[in-house]
């Protein structure tokens, strides 16, 4: 056995259940002829697939909601029920719905093709994740239909685009006021704008940011050279990309960044979970942005949030990308170090449920952007604290009721004589 891994399904995590079921959901929608393709992106795992055939059963029954496997695979999306006999976790029972996406399977043009939209940031485009969205919109309303369930009975999860759906999908439905538990595993943040800089950079040696500062420069410059009247001051052309974006963004876009800043505050009690490698250039840009919004110490307002260079550049030709897109006001962070400098296994999902949290070397942070925000965990984890204490009484009340029995059934049979003993007739 190697060290550091997990074995059997004791004591699970939310993190581990909601990994190991994105596992199946790949094991479901790999053709026959792909498997070297799976071992190569590492999505082979025994230990999952075992995990999910004897403690999920596929949710299909449901009645002119859920579409049959075959479109749950071009969805990219699987629906799983908890069976009764699934183990107690550490924190509470399972979940009882989970909703897994899975990522890229890199022979099918149209999850390449939606990769390719992430750059742009345009995902939310795609006729496939609208229609992604608005099944599990339905399929969690259908679940909540039955008497005595709660959303907090929900998890969402996916790994690399599937997280990048997941994320869309969770947000939605956290601005129409439920907010789901939501796990997101190598979520990807990888723009052409950043891709472009990260090259540059490397083959120049100037900074990424004087960079960006100066394709704004020129892009502004283009703009007043068409006639499109743009201000910016020469402080402000050398003062950074965010206040050259806030410029353009304020000429061409404030209506539409005040709606959206209306839509990032409905976000601020719901807190979705990151697991990220610094090693895996898919999502490191989510650790980068995290950690420079927590050193600046100061709450997000809708004058100094950060506005996307790429969201202004897919919108100066013809896209309809947002200024703020892809971040959440509040997140919980878990870094691992496992992989370090191998950047195809640092992408991987068995790190995060294969694993201790000792061996992957994890890192726990959380970002909180807006003010005004209510830990809801905690008051979850005192509801369910509350329910055993209350479950305990119950059953301590029921032994005494039941040894109270016992004695009047003694004492109906016989007496007790001096020395304590019963004496039968």
């Amino acid at each position: 056995m190697d060290k550091g891994r997990r074995v059997g399904y004791k004591d699970l995590s939310r993190r581990e259940v909601a990994a190991m079921l994105v596992h199946c959901a790949y094991f479901r929608d790999l053709a026959a002829l792909a498997w070297p393709v799976a071992k190569l992106m590492g999505y082979q795992d025994d230990r999952s697939e075992r995990y999910g055939g004897e403690f999920w059963a596929p949710w299909t029954s449901v009645h002119n909601v859920i579409p049959k496997t075959g479109k749950l695979k071009e969805l990219r999306v699987a629906f799983y029920l908890r069976k009764d006999k699934h183990p107690i976790m550490a924190t509470g029972p399972a979940p009882r719905l989970v909703i897994a996406l899975r990522g890229t399977l890199l022979y099918l043009k149209k999850d390449l093709k939606e990769d390719l939209s992430i750059s742009g940031e345009l995902l939310l485009e795609s006729e496939r994740v609208k229609e992604c969205l608005i099944l599990i919109e339905k399929v969690i309303k259908e679940f909540l239909s039955t008497p005595g369930r709660s959303k907090d009975e929900i998890c969402l999860a996916g790994h690399s685009l599937g997280a990048g759906i997941a994320l869309l999908v969770g947000k939605h439905l956290a601005t129409s006021g439920t907010e789901i538990d939501t796990h997101l595993f190598a979520p990807p943040l990888l723009t052409l704008a950043s891709i472009a800089s990260d090259l540059l950079h490397h083959a120049s040696g100037v900074s990424p940011n004087e960079l960006q500062v100066l394709f704004f420069n020129k892009l502004t410059d283009r703009m007043k050279e068409s006639g499109v009247g743009v201000v910016v001051t020469d402080e402000e052309k050398h003062s950074g990309v965010g206040t050259i974006g806030d410029a353009i963004v304020e000429t061409f876009g404030k209506r539409d960044l005040d709606q959206e800043w209306k839509e990032f505050q409905k976000l601020r009690d719901w807190v979705p979970h990151f697991y990220l490698n610094r090693s895996d250039f898919i999502c490191v840009h989510y650790i980068t942005y995290y950690e420079e919004q927590n050193h600046r110490r100061v709450a997000a307002t809708r004058h100094n949030i950060d506005i996307s260079e790429q969201g202004i550049i897919t919108r100066f030709f013809g896209g309809d990308a947002k200024y703020i897109n892809n971040v959440v006001p509040s997140a919980n962070l878990y870094i691992s170090k496992l992989y370090e400098g191998r950047h195809l296994k640092a992408h991987s999902l068995k790190q995060w449920h294969k694993f201790t949290n000792g061996h992957i070397k994890l890192k726990e942070s959380q970002a909180r952007l807006l003010s005004g925000y209510k830990d809801h965990t905690t008051e979850r984890a005192m509801q369910y604290s509350d329910h055993k204490l209350h479950d305990a009484g119950h059953q301590l009340h029921d032994a005494g009721h039941k040894l109270h029995e016992l004695g009047r059934s003694v004492l109906s049979k016989g007496r007790f004589t001096s020395r304590g003993r019963a004496n039968f007739s």
